[in-house]
């Protein structure tokens, strides 16, 4: 159970680093 949310949350943190990183390059 651990496993399974350490790992949604690394998705989580993940996805949301992708999304600005995009946001940042549509904004440059």
């Amino acid at each position: 159970a651990r496993a399974a949310g350490a790992a949604g949350a690394a998705a989580v943190t993940g996805a949301i680093t992708l999304g600005t990183a995009l946001a940042r390059a549509r904004a440059v």
